[in-house]
């Protein structure tokens, strides 16, 4: 399923406490209340939340700074926390900002689910 403009990620539970999140081509949208309060909740309630960047080409420094906090909340928490199938553009965004060391990345989501 396609996203729409107003769309930055979508959400998939899976069983065993794992969840997807799997980000927009592009998600440069503005970050809101509601989807930091979204986020944090998958991360509280799951054991293990992958996010899915397959199909993310550009994505805007404001939401990779938010994936790198939601990353040290889920190491708090001890749940498993990665980004899988990361572009090079998103990588290098990340390393500008300087958070790549802050950031899990694996090759696939099921990769995830073996960390």
């Amino acid at each position: 399923m396609p996203f729409d403009d107003n769309t930055p990620y979508e959400i998939e539970e899976l069983p065993d406490g794992r969840a997807v999140i799997k980000f927009a081509p592009i998600c440069d949208h503005q970050r809101l209340d509601e989807h930091e309060n979204q986020l944090n909740s998958v991360v509280e309630q799951h054991t293990a939340v992958a996010c899915d960047m397959s199909e993310t080409k550009a994505i805007a420094s404001d939401w990779l700074r938010w994936i790198a906090r939601l990353a040290i909340k889920a190491e708090k928490a001890g749940t498993i926390f990665a980004l899988a199938d990361v572009d090079d553009g998103v990588r290098q965004t990340a390393d500008l900002l300087g958070i790549q060391e802050s950031l899990r990345v694996v090759d696939s989501v099921e990769d995830v689910w073996t960390l």
